[in-house]
């Protein structure tokens, strides 16, 4: 099982101790208008009525521009999906920025869990790895009992109502960034994550895994422990075994070089099978090409040179 955030993996990530949450911030570039969809820019200010509301956003609303902010609900709505997913995925937030301001607006502390050992939590190793793909992990500390919750991975909306409707619950979350939560299960997890990659699919589901069973490993031991007590037991006969089963290895060989000198004979003699346009499949080549518009000309050409009726070749697409 492998994690990702970004453009790198999160296991090959920071490994550093000091790894801080941080701070939301103004200093915050915005992503390109084009980035967060291709709808038209949104009306003016005083029109904002008939936009969607996505409150998960409302921490971060004075640390962007406005029209960044209607793009990202408008496109949220669209997508039916929260405004803060947008917004990172376009790049005019990052994800801990986010995490920090909203922890800040409801609340919540921000978990770094760089430095939370494993007995704090009391998943066992399967239910670890299966916390890094539903967002919460729960922790008992000597402040009791927390569950760290990453917004990205769970609705960020529905945190946001239960920060406003059940203070008590939300006394009892933290937040923390997808990256921080999968390193956490990356760290403490990597043996039953191994465990998982190598042994799951062949002790779950046999019947479609190529491995070989603990009844299969049996029986080969019980074939070599007879072969060996044959061994000892009758030598002479065990000799002779031994010398009818390479001497039908050494024929069977033979006989397979026989053969293909032979082949190569026939093969001659028989005429090549021919078919007719109806008969031959239809396949489509897509080559994927990147800055390489000298070489289609040369690459569309040779494809035309093909035996095969009905070539088209098709204008680029850009």
């Amino acid at each position: 099982m492998a994690y990702r955030d970004g453009d790198h993996a999160v296991i090959d990530r920071i490994i550093d101790d000091n790894w801080p949450a941080l701070a939301a911030a103004a200093s915050i570039v915005p992503a390109p208008i084009a980035d967060l969809g291709d709808d038209p820019p949104p009306r003016s200010r005083t029109d904002t009525a008939s936009l969607p509301h996505c409150p998960e956003i409302d921490c971060v609303r004075h640390l962007l521009p406005p029209l960044v902010i209607d793009l990202a609900e408008l496109r949220a709505a669209e997508l039916g999906v929260g405004a803060d997913r947008v917004l990172i995925a376009s790049g005019a937030i990052s994800e801990e920025t986010y995490v920090a301001a909203l922890g800040a607006s409801l609340g919540m502390a921000f978990e770094p869990l760089f430095k939370t050992s494993r007995k704090h939590c009391p998943l066992s190793g399967a239910q670890l790895i299966e916390a890094a793909n539903t967002g919460m992990l729960p922790l008992s500390d000597h402040n009791g009992f927390s569950i760290v919750v990453s917004p990205r991975l769970v609705d960020s909306r529905r945190l946001v109502a239960v920060a406003t409707s059940r203070a008590e619950v939300a006394q009892r979350i933290r937040l923390t960034s997808t990256a921080r939560l999968h390193d956490y299960v990356a760290r403490h997890g990597a043996r039953d994550i191994e465990h998982r990659a190598i042994d799951a699919l062949r002790m779950k589901h046999p019947e479609f895994s190529a491995g070989v069973g603990r009844s299969r490993r049996m029986v080969t031991l019980a074939y070599l422990a007879l072969i060996a007590l044959t061994v000892f037991a009758v030598p002479g006969v065990a000799l002779e075994v031994t010398e009818v089963l390479l001497g039908a290895i050494f024929l069977a060989w033979t006989g397979l070089r026989l053969l293909g000198l032979l082949s190569e004979r026939f093969l001659r003699r028989r005429r090549p099978r021919r078919f007719t346009d109806g008969w031959l499949p239809v396949y489509s080549i897509v080559i994927a090409l990147y800055r390489e518009a000298a070489a289609v000309p040369g690459l569309v050409a040779s494809l035309q040179t093909l035996d095969y009726p009905g070539i088209r070749a098709q204008t680029p697409q850009a």
